[in-house]
């Protein structure tokens, strides 16, 4: 039955569907072609032939998720997720009110009404917290649930006017309801009716109807009623209706006091205004931007610069300063469709010139004064330093740093890095950030619980920067080892292990010219809270120093070994590199399987990615009892093709018969494909094994399975034009296999073939 409503649904089967969906026969039902395929898909093949037919399935499906829902005791089924918000094809939704807005509505706004009516709280004069559609904005409908309520809306709305009584009838009991969103359906339903006395009567009978719309404007909807109704309705209302809104006040507003009032007064019909009206209004229009905009849909927008990008390769250096100190403020302007930025993003503009002309903007720098803003400056230097001479870089850092002082000392710190070579003067510099203030504190500490990374956040700081450039410097050479060695002796035990996973690199430059200072200096540094071994950096400095010094060292592999998961990890990279080299000691454990899990992890994945060294201990993690390690053991069989001739067939032949190959098949096949016709002799037996594994996902488009697939018969028809009698038997088994489960691509490999 699942499939016939999956594959076959027409108008015959819309009674059948309907009763599958309310007994709870079809609720994984899904499109049967595209792998992101939902509910809808299968909606969206039954609208143009009877879009009746599908209102009555779609209001089945969504009466079917709030049933489930309550019975896991929620009334709201998005928010319960038996109901996803998220569909490819929720446009289906929009579609099926505008050809059937009757059927949709007897369908579906009971459904509304229900769900809208759930956790309601904090009813005032603005819109209740909690609700599932008290936060809208206009055209911009693209979740499920907002699809829902939108196309109920615009149902109403087409029903106005095609059949205004059945719209009148169905929002009756919305008119009075306690909910603002319903109360937004029933004011929009009034909006598009002919009865302006109707529709003002209700708007002034309660206070609350004032504040219908969108969260970009609250009272927007309230304002299409009045100016579509106000130069129609009866004198008695048109006067009762202005006196309403001359005494409306929010409690909310703050700077923009009246603002409200300003946007419901100038829905009104001038004409019949009252003097006392008029005066109000055109004191508001003076306070207030006019007229009132209207709401917009959400749209992703960049802050713009403040000069237009194309513009500023016009400008003069005189251009640029009097810019630079006009636009020093910070604050965005929102007034205009797109928003314009200030000192930052036309700071932003300055180093994409200074980068097309590095030394002009470079002297440019050397003019700027406490009037330009700090931004200005570390940005002209971003753009610049690259592509100026050692003389020029160093008067404009010592320039921007004396004007700037911290403000630009990650910028200073970034260009000492990146230069090809230094002096005593930007060493001086470098010494003195290594002796700021940033980071004041601790920013991404993953034993805090803050998943943070440690050396991004010492990337962005300026002591981080400081001793990045430390490195960079002692890897260029021992010129400035007696200046700089002071540098890394004080970032290695700093405070802040983010600075100190930054430090590991100095740290791994000073082995270059001082190994027993390093190696001290390395011992202090992982001295240090467990999370400092999280890092890129002191992975890479562990790994060394215990190569270097193992009985110093073990110790530190050892603590990281046993850490957290992510530390732990790194460590297994570090083990199994010092494990080739012969670098185990006590404490450190000798064999793999004495690792933690998380450790194996690690050590597979660093046989993985050198599996032409490792073939045999990476064989022995296909049967870890941990799935991530063998997940991560069997990547390596991605880098086949670097593995010796005479090893890569036991390697195969130990992965084929191992518990990873089932669940990780797709690493081999799809090497065994890249091989082209230098196949290994275990490849048939792959082959075999691995339609034995993949059984009918491989004939499943939605299964990443599917991929297999389409590799496999490419191999098995080499194998097959390589192969003599048996061979070729064994293949066409293969084959017909492949056949039965309807793998993608094999009736064209197959017709090619022939």
């Amino acid at each position: 039955m699942r499939a016939l409503i999956t594959w076959s649904l027409n108008s015959e089967l819309v009674p059948l569907a309907v009763e599958l969906i309310e007994g709870g026969h079809v609720d994984d039902a899904r499109g049967p072609i595209a792998v992101n395929s939902d509910f809808w898909s299968i909606v969206h093949g039954l609208i143009e032939d009877d879009p009746e037919g599908a209102a009555q399935v779609t209001g089945a499906f969504l009466r079917r998720g709030l049933q489930r829902a309550r019975a896991d005791g929620s009334e709201d089924p998005f928010d319960s997720e038996h109901l996803s918000t998220h569909s490819p094809s929720e446009s289906v939704i929009s579609d099926v009110a505008e050809k059937a807005p009757r059927r949709f509505v007897e369908e579906v706004l009971p459904f509304v009404v229900e769900v809208a009516q759930a956790n309601q709280q904090g009813l005032d004069d603005l819109v209740p917290a909690g609700a599932r559609w008290s936060h809208r904005w206009r055209g911009s409908d693209y979740s499920v649930d907002d699809v829902v309520f939108a196309a109920t809306e615009d149902g109403l709305c087409r029903l106005s006017t095609s059949d205004p009584e059945f719209a009148r009838d169905a929002i009756a009991e919305l008119r009075t309801v306690e909910s603002e969103e319903l109360r937004f359906l029933a004011c929009r339903t009034l909006t598009a009716l002919d009865d302006p006395d109707d529709a003002i009567a209700w708007l002034i009978d309660d206070p609350r109807n004032l504040v219908l719309g969108w969260s970009d404007n609250p009272r927007w909807a309230s304002r299409e009623l009045i100016a579509a109704h106000s130069s129609r309705c009866s004198d008695e209302l048109y006067a009762r209706l202005e006196t309403e809104i001359l005494a409306h006040r929010s409690k909310y507003e703050r700077r923009a006091v009246g603002y409200g009032q300003y946007v419901l007064l100038s829905g009104l019909d001038r004409g019949r205004m009252s003097e006392a009206g008029r005066r109000r209004l055109a004191e508001l229009e003076r306070r207030f931007e006019a007229p009132p905009p209207e709401p917009r849909a959400v749209v992703a927008s960049c802050v713009g610069s403040p000069i237009p990008a194309e513009a500023t390769k016009k400008m003069s250096d005189e251009n640029w300063l009097a810019a630079l100190r006009k636009h020093a403020s910070e604050k965005t302007d929102w007034s205009g469709d797109v928003p314009v930025g200030g000192a930052t993003q036309l700071a932003q503009v300055l180093e994409q010139r200074a980068k097309e002309e590095p030394e002009r903007f470079a002297r440019l720098a050397l003019r700027f004064n406490a009037t330009v803003p700090a931004t200005a400056g570390a940005h002209a230097l971003r753009g610049a330093h690259a592509g100026i001479d050692l003389g020029l870089l160093t008067e404009v850092c010592e320039h921007l740093s004396a004007l700037y002082g911290e403000d630009v000392g990650r910028d200073v710190c970034s260009a000492i890095e990146a230069a090809d070579a230094v002096n005593d003067r930007l060493v001086a510099l470098l010494d003195r950030y290594s002796m700021s203030t940033s980071p004041e504190r601790e920013w991404a500490r993953t034993n805090a619980g803050s998943g943070g990374d440690l050396f991004h956040a010492g990337l962005n700081c300026t002591r981080g920067g400081a001793a990045l450039a430390a490195a960079s410097v002692l890897f260029q050479g021992a010129d400035h080892l007696a200046r700089v060695l002071p540098v890394v002796e004080r970032l290695a035990t700093d405070v802040n292990m983010a600075v100190r996973t930054c430090a590991a690199n100095a740290v791994l430059a000073l082995l270059n010219h001082d190994s027993d200072r390093a190696l001290e200096l390395a011992e202090k540094l992982l001295d240090a809270p467990i999370d400092v071994f999280d890092a890129r950096t002191t992975e890479r400095l562990l790994t060394y120093c215990i190569l270097r010094a193992p009985e110093r060292f073990s110790i530190h592999l050892q603590r990281a070994v046993e850490g957290p998961d992510a530390v732990a990890e790194r460590a297994g990279h570090i083990w199994a590199v010092a494990d080739y080299r012969g670098a185990l000691v006590d404490p450190a454990a000798k064999v793999v399987s004495a690792l933690p899990p998380r450790a194996r992890v690690g050590t597979a994945e660093a046989l993985a990615e050198n599996v032409a060294d490792s073939a045999d201990a990476l064989a022995e993690l296909f049967n870890d009892p941990d799935s991530d390690v063998r997940s991560a053991a069997s990547r390596g069989m991605r880098k086949i093709a670097e593995v010796a001739p005479d090893a890569l067939d036991p390697l195969v032949e130990a992965f084929i018969r191992s518990a990873a190959f089932d669940e990780n098949m797709d690493h081999l096949i799809d090497s065994l494909e890249k091989l082209g016709t230098k196949l290994p002799t275990s490849a048939l037996e792959a082959c075999e094994r691995a339609v034995e594994a993949g059984g009918r996902e491989l004939g499943d488009i939605r299964s990443a399975r599917a991929i297999v697939g389409g590799d496999l018969i490419t191999v098995v028809l080499r194998l097959y034009r390589q192969g003599g009698a048996e061979t070729r038997s064994r293949c066409l088994d293969i084959i017909d296999r492949l056949t039965d489960l309807n793998v993608y691509g094999v009736g064209r490999a197959l017709a090619e073939e022939r």
